[in-house]
């Protein structure tokens, strides 16, 4: 299950934020602008597991709230699953513990302080599909009451829930509803139906009901269901800039106890030992029993049952020997040696640890740049498995992240901290924002900027064919918004690298067919700053495909595939599926399909026009 959404409200410098999450992001922003901020919310909010423990203090109130405000903590889930607790399968969805879009929501809430200037959460959670009104049986019966709209007692609308099986059979039975029916539409035989089906008999029912409404509101729920949730849910974790670098530190030492324990519970040595301080104990405790049986005669024996807590015990450190063949604890190694040990741990845990979040804060410090992109690289790789929130100011790790990854982070007086996704903006607004010089942009030897995302994976695609891999030529490949390159300002471009090129589709529908103004005008403004703007002589960059490899990815007859120079590559797609009687829309994943298309397609399909410009991509970084 992973985060898709957060919503952050008045807490520290963040008054209100909203950050949709990728599998990998990334914080850009100066010092004090709030980046570290994001990462504690989070860390308030998941790794307390949602306990009352959790709490926060006067000062994480932003400071233009007054002292009774809320702070508050909104994290959407996806792909959650059901939950098991008490004997019971809940089905989240079902059961309406979802939010309109089938995802887990939890809210902690902070409201006003005790005297002890602390503040203590209240979680709950936002459904939809509520019954808005009081149901009642007016002949006897049982009563099913609901909440009112915002009411955050959740009795009434879990009640469902709580009930066990009698009471379910009590309530269809009060309620007049068919049973016998409605088995038959679960297609349920005799014999036991399940406490879920009956849940959802009597959900049904009630949802036929013309004074049902349904809402989306705010709940509370019991306790036994807040635990069965909290079970399914990621563990967080947290490594801060500011976090010690000695080995001894519990953060360090707790990861290791269990394989101590497991190693102390496997020795023959240790079990004697164990035997014989059970042994002694019970030797001392027959002479203290001898002693107490002659002051009362209500005591027939002392035992004990001690318990060996050997991995609390246990601490070490850690010695590295280095290439001259010299032993030296850990902690009189220097600092960045120290951090890349830290981070090393932090990259172990990433690959151990499965349904985990991570978040580090700036791990380029005492790193070196090509520390920088190796520890990038793995933490890059990792999170294909685990979601990983990362604070930072460094240009590799900006040179080496998808642009829609990226969330630059500012802060102003008046409106605190705000975090603006990048993938809907122009990049170069790090660059104003933190004044990087032109040989530190991006950190890349040059930028291609292509028209449009699926356009930037096909270039991608087949350069790679070509036998350039753009990542260790350490070309960055970026596209500018598709319709919304008519608008790109060529100044901006050249801010992001002195090595750019661009390349714009055509879009003619024929040979002799004229090329919008605004892309001519673009060239001209790019050869007037002395770079250099392609325009395609085919329609778009999908017009080089071959039909071999549309063929054979789209599962479709070579034959059928009417691909010409100025073709629609939609249209050609849709056509020839249609011959076929398949449904296949080209558009709605341009950059899935032509990523596959790209890569399918040989050295020798790969036209001389496009190999063309791939030469000249690869000269800019000579």
């Amino acid at each position: 299950m992973k985060i898709k959404n957060i919503q952050i409200k008045n807490f520290r410098s963040l008054k209100k934020t909203s950050i949709d999450a990728s599998n990998l992001n990334i914080f850009i922003g100066k010092n004090d602008t709030g980046k570290s901020n994001i990462l504690r919310a989070l860390n308030i909010a998941l790794s307390e597991r949602y306990t009352k423990h959790t709490k926060c203090k006067e000062i994480d109130l932003n400071k233009n709230c007054s002292k009774n405000d809320t702070i508050e903590i909104k994290i959407s889930f996806i792909d959650p699953h059901g939950i098991s607790v008490r004997g019971r399968r809940i089905n989240l969805k079902e059961d309406h513990l979802l939010n309109i879009d089938n995802e887990l929501v939890i809210v902690k809430s902070f409201t006003t302080p005790l005297s002890d200037g602390e503040y203590y959460p209240e979680t709950f959670i936002e459904v939809y599909d509520y019954p808005v009104y009081t149901y009642k049986k007016k002949n006897g019966g049982l009563t099913l009451n609901f909440c009112k709209l915002k009411d955050r007692d959740p009795e009434g609308y879990l009640k469902i829930i709580n009930l066990g099986e009698k009471a379910l059979q009590d309530l269809i039975d009060s309620l007049g509803i068919d049973y016998e029916k409605e088995r038959k539409k679960l297609k349920r035989g005799r014999g036991k139906v399940p406490l879920e089906d009956l849940r959802k008999i009597l959900r049904e029912h009630l949802k036929s009901d013309k004074r049902f409404k349904k809402e989306t509101i705010e709940v509370v729920p019991k306790r036994w269901i807040m635990k069965g949730i909290e079970e399914i849910l990621p563990k967080f974790m947290l490594f801060s800039a500011d976090e010690g670098l000695d080995v001894k530190k519990d953060s360090f030492q707790d990861r290791f106890k269990e394989v101590i324990v497991d190693s102390i519970r496997n020795s023959n040595e240790i079990k004697n030992i164990e035997e014989t301080v059970r042994t002694s104990i019970t030797s001392e405790l027959d002479e203290i029993a001898h002693i107490l049986q002659k002051q009362t005669d209500t005591i027939k024996n002392l035992s004990s049952n001690p318990t060996f807590a050997w991995g609390e015990n246990i601490i070490f450190d850690v010695i590295a020997k280095d290439t001259l063949g010299i032993d030296t604890p850990i902690s009189n190694r220097g600092s960045g040696i120290q951090r890349l040990l830290m981070l090393s741990y932090f990259m172990y845990l990433t690959k151990k640890e499965k349904n985990t979040i991570f978040a580090v804060e700036e791990p380029e410090i005492h790193l070196h740049p090509e520390q920088q992109r190796s520890v990038f690289d793995f933490l890059k790789i990792q999170s294909e498995q685990n979601q990983i929130f990362i604070t930072t100011h460094s240009p590799t790790f900006i040179d080496k992240t998808n642009i829609e990854r990226m969330y630059l982070v500012t802060k102003t007086k008046e409106n605190g901290t705000n975090v603006k996704n990048l993938s809907k903006d122009k990049g170069y607004e790090i660059i104003d924002e933190l004044g990087f010089k032109l040989s530190d942009v991006l950190q890349s030897d040059a930028v291609v900027f292509t028209e449009g995302p699926s356009d930037a994976f096909i270039l991608k695609e087949f350069m790679t064919t070509c036998g350039h891999d753009s990542d260790k030529l350490n070309i960055v490949i970026l596209h500018l918004g598709g319709r919304n390159a008519k608008h790109v300002v060529v100044d901006d471009l050249v801010k992001l690298n002195r090595n750019c090129i661009v390349i714009l589709d055509s879009e003619k529908d024929n040979k002799d067919a004229k090329i919008d103004t605004w892309r001519l005008d673009l060239q001209t403004r790019c050869k007037g700053a002395g770079k250099e703007c392609h325009i395609l002589k085919k329609r778009s960059i999908e017009n080089y495909f071959s039909t071999r490899a549309i063929a054979e990815v789209l599962q479709l007859q070579e034959s059928s595939i009417g691909l010409n120079d100025f073709r629609h590559i939609k249209t050609v797609i849709q056509e020839a599926a249609q011959r076929e009687s398949k449904l296949i829309d080209y558009n709605k994943a341009k950059v899935k399909y032509g990523k596959k298309i790209a890569k399918e397609m040989t050295k020798e399909e790969i036209h001389s026009d496009i190999r063309s410009i791939i030469d000249e991509i690869v000269n800019l970084t000579k």
